[in-house]
Order: C-alpha cells, then sequence, then structure tokens
C-alpha cells in the first residue's frame, strides 16, 4: 500500500531543481491511497465505492455488490450441497474436507472482495464522479484524470465503474463488486487458486463416490 510521502525541508542534496524520485513523491502526495483502517474522519464514500467500518475493519463495497452475493451464495450452495450428499452416504471425510474447502473458498472470496483495491484520494473538492476520462490502458506517469482532478502515477487507470483511479490497476471484475487493483490482486489470486482447487476435489470425489 501506499503511504503519504511527508515531505522534508530544503532539498536533500542541495540542488535547485527536484530530481526525478522527488517529482514522483510530490506526485504521490498529490494522490495519496485511502487507509485501509477507518477512522471518524474517513468518507463514506469515493466514486461509487463504499467506504464502511464493520467489526473494527474497514470494508469497500463497489457498484456490483449483488454480483458478490450471488457468487457467494453459489459457493456456499456447492459447498453444503456436496457435504450433504457426502454425509447422506456416511463419508465424515469428504464432508470434513468439503467444509474446509467451502470455508477456505468463501473466505478467500470476501477477503477480495471487501478489499481497497488501491483506491487514489482525488483532489479535495473533487470526490471523484461519473466523468469519462476515457482512459483505456494504465498510466505511463504523465497523464491527468479530469474526475478525479490528479496527476496520476504510473499503473493507474479511473474506472468508468467504480469512478475512481485505482493504483496498480489489473481489471474491473463485477464478481468482486469492483476492480482489482495493486492491493487486492493478491487476494484475488489466492481466491482463485482455492477456488478452482475446491472445485476440481469436490467434481473428483464426486466422480469417483457415484
Amino acid at each position: 500500500m501506499l503511504g503519504i510521502v511527508t515531505p522534508e525541508e530544503g532539498d536533500p542534496k542541495g540542488g535547485g531543481q527536484p530530481d526525478e524520485e522527488e517529482a514522483e513523491a510530490e506526485l504521490l502526495r498529490q494522490a495519496k491511497v485511502v487507509p485501509l483502517t477507518a477512522t471518524e474522519d474517513a468518507p463514506a464514500k469515493i466514486g461509487r465505492i463504499r467506504i464502511l467500518r464493520c467489526f473494527g475493519g474497514t470494508v469497500y463495497v463497489g457498484p456490483h455488490w449483488c454480483c458478490s452475493f450471488v457468487m457467494l451464495s453459489v459457493i456456499l450452495a456447492i459447498g453444503f450441497s456436496f457435504m450433504s450428499y457426502n454425509s447422506g452416504r456416511g463419508s465424515w471425510l469428504h464432508s470434513f474436507l468439503g467444509l474446509l474447502a467451502t470455508l477456505g473458498s468463501a473466505v478467500s472470496f470476501l477477503a477480495c472482495a471487501t478489499a481497497n483495491p488501491g483506491i487514489l484520494q482525488p483532489t479535495p473538492g473533487s470526490a471523484g464522479g461519473p466523468g469519462k476520462p476515457e482512459q483505456y490502458f494504465p498510466s505511463n506517469g504523465k497523464r491527468h484524470c479530469t474526475a478525479c482532478d490528479i496527476k496520476q502515477p504510473v499503473g493507474v487507470l479511473h474506472c468508468d465503474y467504480c469512478h475512481v483511479c485505482i493504483q496498480g490497476w489489473d481489471h474491473h471484475c463485477p464478481w468482486m463488486n469492483k476492480c482489482i487493483g495493486e492491493n487486492n490482486l493478491l487476494f484475488f489470486n489466492s481466491f482463485l487458486a482455492i477456488s478452482l482447487s475446491s472445485l476440481g476435489y469436490i467434481v473428483l470425489a464426486t466422480m469417483i463416490g457415484s
């Protein structure tokens, strides 16, 4: 996660012109990542991302929350159907392994679906919005976002669905209800690995037990 860089007094190198690193630091000062820890003065919404304080943490809910609800329902339905099938056959080992697979898939899914993807705070007075900067590729560090009114660091893209700039943008995923970016990409890949492995196990165990 990117942090807020504290400006230092004067030029540490003694030169009159800021070097490339200082220019990048200034860029990051202008585009702060929304903190993952909830605070009293944290905004309730940026663009179409709602920021909720829940159980002492922070939850980021995107515009496609209904898709996440459907995905979670599918994960639980498949898992509990598999456990019910095996418990009826007296196969408690597969029932227990099915429970672990279901919990692993559900937890890894929720970890990604509720995480901050790497939202950059818009310039004060510009809370993100439905503006369409027509950005098809991540920034090369020289692009200005007209919707958030910030100069985008390298790898940032303004999402037309979320209405926010995302650091390390990878893609927009409706099933995760928002973008996949620098802060939740690991969670996303973990979910894919766990869920696909779990589904493979369930299919194989069902075919062998039939």
